[in-house]
């Protein structure tokens, strides 16, 4: 169960994040604004920047990435997926 304060604290947050990373958000509405098909590639890559170990030294920087391929059953998920998206967005 989706707890109603953290949606309004979400929610509220969206218009700095949206100012932020007005591309992001371009990015978003353009690939999951439209139908996705079966056979789709997703893939997410997570880069974090170096940090200083206290030591003067740096770590390398750390990246994490996942790939899906959507299956015809995935569709529903994203047409859900498409609709929040949308209502994020209003304003």
């Amino acid at each position: 169960m989706i707890h109603i304060g953290t949606v309004m604290r979400v929610l509220g947050e969206r218009k700095t994040f949206i100012g932020n990373h007005p591309d992001f958000l371009s990015f978003i509405l353009q690939v999951f604004g439209g139908e996705l098909e079966p056979g789709t590639v997703l893939e997410v890559r997570v880069t974090r920047p170096k940090r200083d170990m206290g030591d003067g030294a740096a770590n390398e920087s750390e990246t994490k990435r996942a790939l899906v391929e959507l299956r015809a059953s995935d569709m529903d998920f994203f047409q859900g997926m498409r609709q929040l998206v949308k209502e994020i967005v209003k304003e």
